[in-house]
């Protein structure tokens, strides 16, 4: 052993040579680097037993390098040379687990002879010391680029709230240097009106609460930015000792978010024929809250020309200065909304005081305190000048990007809705009016009724049909029937009070609303006004006629407000005094629904379709956009009757709402379509579905319930189905915490859920924030309207907006799937790509890859 004999001498020399050195890890080598003794520790760390180190050249267990540098300074020690004391750090090398590190000093040794005998090796472990001060590099180095190379604001703020970090994001964002930010309290950042909400943000990260908000904050050259700001405590042992924020610049996406519903709001008023006042006042209104400090003002050009008039302004401006400005002549030196005008250009005027151009007028704007104006000119359709738009701002500056896209997409939308009244009377008249009777059409009738009924006002409604009528048509001809319809409107026309409206739906069919009702007697009054004109012939090229009418009425409560229940109710009516005898009146009792032969007869051969599987599904493929690879498929229910062959959806689904029915046609339809998934998934194909809800049955307390537990049923993945809920059923009656709610509910059950038929309810943008809603589906109506594409592009937008993906549907047409595409819609539905199929085509083509189109 190497214990034995004079070595032992030499060990008790090195114990006392090394005391001083405090260490885990002695070895003893020889002159040439063989391991003589080691401590009981080093077996311990190497894992290898004292036996089987002794005698073994200690280099061999090092990393190469590292025994290198003990073998020369071996060779230094044996040739003579004193080396110093060797200090360094070793690499020992292990098979089954990390090397370790030592922290080694190197000890040539002597005994009483005066000569060197052996060489200590002391050593201590520092493998867990260097793999932490690694991590703490690393850690620090990661924080770092976090910290200088984020293109977001980063920053820390003492618990007093001064900037004690800041990187040079926070330089730019704010416009102070970083030396001028440090110590800086973040209030002086923050726009006034939102310092509180801030500061409350503030105190709230002081107590450990992490969170974000918005926040508007002035730069120091007085732009106003908006900031999504992150705010996190900063613990240190366990005490919060400072806030961490990131701050992210948002303020172009809240400006195109603003602009969008900026732009859609006009759009919808400039479509509705809004009056022309009403629509400039709106656009000025909107354009001063989408630029803060902003003061919007629109000139008309007068009818003589050669002259602007005021047309609307933001109320920063008096009514002393639009006065002094009104008839300001179009010339080049006329400020600067007579000179863009006349050079029909965008006309810049950073500095009021020193621009030429206002030289006339110079005094009128320093004393309404203006200092610059940028105006552009409003052109019509057939790009006449017909106005200007005009920003004036009460400092010095130039124009943003954002002042010019205002002015450029604000004054288009004005030349809109300026060229829309110019040709007011003759849209009018070919919108509205029915060209036979000269009353107004349908159209005008439904706009007419939606109004009264949003008002919130009771309504009384009448509908008549000519007795008859298609005899006189089959008997005389339609040119006399033409003059029948003429002279029996003129009639009802001159009988009734000019607040009446009454109008000519198509044919023989006409319609009344009564304004003002308030019991059904007043609306009963007005029918048998009608009703008594049947007392008197008309005469027309010879014939003398008696025309009878049926007529059917109905008074709606204030609290009725579903347009579409409204002319249901009145249209039974009319149908039951047309099945008693015509020539009489019927107002609306919810009994009739229920007494009229042909829907008794379907509520009862739809009872027996869900009983005897009459019905059947076939499924219409969606596709992406831009691949045309198929995404999903929406089902689609069909009734094969025994005796009248097929009936479509349009026929039967209104009868079973009525009877009450549809909630059992939509349990067969998930049912249906959970088995059909089941069979798919068993030949291998994932495929999503889509099921169209009924309103009704959607506003049921217990639709969440039936959806889950029928899912559950036949064990299909939630994520497979998609919810389809109309628009209308989701904004009419609404309720928000119901509506959220059960939202939410259907979200965590684990479906998608899409709006359908968008475009023809009445959403309001704030409550479709708050909807977690996947798919916003665009209503076929836009789809197939080719004359207003912008409608369909401000959806798509809207959708994108909100977090959505857009899927038309009805796309029949190469123009139409072109259009879509290249405005970003992300699905497509449609004849074009593929009409509905049967489950088993569905399989077949999926299996053959047949539903990918190129």
């Amino acid at each position: 052993m190497a214990s034995d004999g004079p070595l032992r001498f030499i060990l008790e020399d090195v114990s006392n040579a090394v005391v001083s050195y405090v260490s885990d890890l002695v070895f003893v080598l020889d002159l040439n680097g063989h391991i003589q003794d080691v401590s009981p520790s080093v077996s311990d760390s190497t894992q290898i037993s004292k036996h089987a180190l002794l005698n073994q050249p200690l280099s061999q267990y090092l990393h190469p390098h590292d025994g290198l540098q003990l073998e020369a300074w071996l060779r230094d020690l044996r040739s003579g040379q004193m080396p110093c004391v060797c200090e360094a750090q070793w690499r020992w090398l292990r098979e089954a687990c990390e090397s370790l590190v030592l922290q080694v000093k190197v000890i040539p040794h002597e005994i009483n002879t005066g000569q060197l005998q052996c060489v200590v090796v002391c050593a201590q472990d520092v493998t867990e010391r260097r793999r932490i001060e690694a991590q703490l590099h690393r850690s620090q180095q990661v924080y770092n680029s976090l910290f200088a190379c984020n293109a977001d604001a980063v920053f820390a703020l003492d618990l007093n709230g001064r900037f004690i970090e800041v990187n040079e994001a926070c330089v730019r964002v704010s416009g102070y240097t970083q030396e001028t930010l440090l110590g800086m309290p973040f209030q002086v950042l923050v726009a006034p009106q939102e310092l509180d909400a801030v500061i409350r943000r503030f105190m709230l990260a002081c107590q450990g609460e992490a969170g974000e908000q918005d926040v508007t904050i002035i730069h120091r050259g007085g732009e106003r930015l908006t900031l999504n700001i992150t705010t996190v405590p900063i613990v240190v042992d366990e005490e919060i000792v400072g806030i961490y924020g990131i701050a992210k610049d948002i303020t172009a996406l809240r400006y195109k978010e603003k602009l969008l519903l900026a732009q859609m709001s006009v759009s919808k008023e400039i479509a509705a024929g809004d009056d022309i006042e009403h629509t400039l006042e709106s656009i000025a209104n909107r354009v001063g809250e989408l630029l803060e400090d902003a003061i919007p003002c629109m000139m008309l050009v007068s009818e003589e020309g050669g002259t602007l008039l005021p047309a609307a302004s933001s109320d920063k401006l008096s009514m002393t200065y639009l006065s002094a400005m009104s008839g300001i002549p179009i010339g080049p030196n006329s400020s600067s909304c007579g000179s863009a005008a006349y050079h029909n250009d965008l006309v810049i005027t950073t500095d009021i005081a020193r621009d030429s151009i206002w030289d006339k007028y110079r005094a009128l704007a320093e004393a309404e305190g203006l200092q610059s104006c940028f105006a552009i000119p409003i052109l019509s359709d057939d790009q006449q000048v017909v106005g200007t738009f005009e920003l004036y701002y009460r400092t010095q500056r130039e124009p943003t990007a954002a002042d010019i896209e205002a002015l450029r997409t604000f004054s288009h939308l004005a030349g809109l809705a300026i060229s829309r009244h110019q040709n007011a009377s003759k849209l009018h008249a070919l919108a509205n009016t029915d060209p036979l009777t000269g009353l107004p059409n349908r159209r005008y009738f439904m706009n007419h009724l939606r109004q009264a009924a949003q008002a919130g006002e009771p309504v009384g409604l009448i509908f008549l049909d000519l007795d008859r009528f298609k005899w006189i048509n089959d008997t005389l001809g339609h040119a006399f029937g033409d003059k029948v319809l003429t002279e029996y409107a003129r009639r009802v026309s001159d009988c009734l009070d000019r607040r009446v409206l009454f109008s000519r739906l198509g044919g023989d069919e006409f319609a009344v609303i009564v304004p003002d009702v308030r019991t059904e007697k007043d609306v009963m009054r007005v029918a048998q006004q009608i009703l008594r004109l049947s007392d008197k012939l008309i005469h027309i090229d010879g014939h003398s006629l008696r025309v009878t009418a049926s007529i059917g009425t109905y008074l709606s409560t204030e609290a009725e407000r579903d347009v579409e229940a409204l002319l249901s109710n009145v249209d039974t009516a009319l149908y039951t005094a047309k099945n008693s005898g015509r020539n009489n009146i019927k107002p609306f009792d919810p009994h009739m629904r229920f007494v009229t032969y042909d829907h008794l007869v379907m509520e009862s051969d739809i009872q027996n379709a869900i009983d005897e599987n009459q019905f059947y599904m076939v499924y219409q493929p969606k596709f992406d956009a831009l691949t045309r690879s198929m995404t999903g498929l929406e089902a689609l229910i069909r009734w094969r009757h025994p005796r009248s062959a097929m009936i479509s959806p349009g026929d039967f689904i209104p009868v079973a709402e009525q009877a009450g029915l549809i909630s059992a046609v939509d349990d067969w339809v998930l049912r249906e379509v959970c088995r059909q998934i089941r069979v798919w998934e068993k030949a291998g194909l994932q495929v999503p579905v889509s099921v169209n809800i009924s309103q009704i049955h959607f506003q049921q307390l217990d639709f969440t319930d039936w959806l889950r537990r029928t899912i559950e049923s036949y064990d299909v993945n939630p994520k497979l189905i998609d919810i389809e809920i109309t628009e209308t059923a989701l904004m009419q009656h609404y309720d928000e915490d119901h509506i959220l709610a059960k939202l939410q509910e259907l979200r965590e059950i684990g479906v998608s859920l899409s709006i359908d038929d968008f475009g023809v309810g009445h959403s309001s943008l704030n409550l479709l924030r708050t909807f977690p809603v996947d798919f916003l589906k665009i209503d076929q109506s836009f789809v197939r309207d080719h004359e207003k594409p912008d409608i369909v592009t401000a959806i798509i937008q809207l959708g994108h907006s909100l977090g959505m993906q857009v899927v038309a549907e009805g796309v029949e047409t190469p123009y139409e799937l072109e259009f879509l595409t290249t405005q970003g819609c992300d699905e497509i539905q449609g004849f074009l790509l593929a009409k509905p199929m049967s489950p088993d085509d569905i399989a077949t083509k999926l299996s053959n890859d047949e539903l990918h189109i190129y």
